[in-house]
């Protein structure tokens, strides 16, 4: 199976840790192996927002591939506390990819442009009424429902005061 990245390079994973390379069963092959998974998970998690393959060179995910993949390879060989600062680092990696994809952080190419995400067409709707019963649906309207919480919530915000008594 040929193994290809497109985010980082073993040259990348050596300048950043150093010590990779002197651990004696490390080969290119394995270390392009770890870039591998690691990317996997990137585009896993920004798919959602981002056509894929990103062919721009984008810095951020050159950074997180890089660190990821030698997280990877770190764990590999030995157990991490959450004292360790790769433990850290790991972490902040999550995040920033959890960024990336719900749209708090954008994707921007090393020439400064930002990469558009994907357009759904669907845009999401947010109600002040959300978690609260719906009072009309598409069935029979016998069935319609008052939601007394929610009646009592709204004339509590217009100081109506208690309305229980009202209520059909």
């Amino acid at each position: 199976m040929a193994v290809v990245v497109s985010y980082t390079t073993v040259s990348l994973m050596n300048m950043t840790l150093a010590e990779i390379g002197s651990m004696a069963t490390m080969t290119n092959s394995v270390l392009l192996l770890h870039a591998y998974g690691a990317e996997n998970i990137i585009n896993a998690k920004i798919s959602k927002r981002y056509s894929l393959p990103i062919t721009d060179s984008v810095p951020i995910l050159e950074t997180l591939a890089t660190d990821m993949a030698i997280y990877r390879v770190i764990t590999g060989r030995i157990v991490l506390t959450k004292e360790h600062p790769w433990f850290a680092r790991f972490k902040d990696m999550n995040k920033t990819l959890d960024q990336i994809a719900n749209g708090d952080l954008q994707l921007v190419a090393s020439d400064g442009t930002v990469l558009a995400g994907k357009n759904t067409g669907a845009m999401e709707v947010w109600s002040n009424t959300k978690d609260y019963a719906p009072t009309h649906w598409e069935g029979d309207w016998t069935l319609h429902i008052q939601d007394e919480d929610k009646i009592q919530n709204e004339a509590d915000e217009r100081d109506l005061g208690d309305v229980s008594d009202r209520l059909l």
